[in-house]
């Protein structure tokens, strides 16, 4: 699941979750999103975490 916001200036991804670790779920839906966000004439998706969350840094990261 992924989930977003959008407001005037920005599109910005709130949470993203799989039930099923290391199936490429989550970064499927991300890619999907991606498409929105140009398909709505973002030029670009903003993402927000905490530097304790390793896992999320890395997944984001790649």
């Amino acid at each position: 699941m992924v989930t977003w916001k959008i407001n005037e200036q920005h599109f910005e991804i709130l949470s993203s979750d799989s039930l099923l670790p290391q199936q490429r779920i989550c970064s499927q839906l991300l890619t999907l999103a991606d498409q929105g966000v140009n398909k709505l004439g973002f030029s670009h998706c903003q993402l927000i975490t905490t530097n304790d969350n390793l896992l999320a840094l890395g997944f984001y990261q790649k």
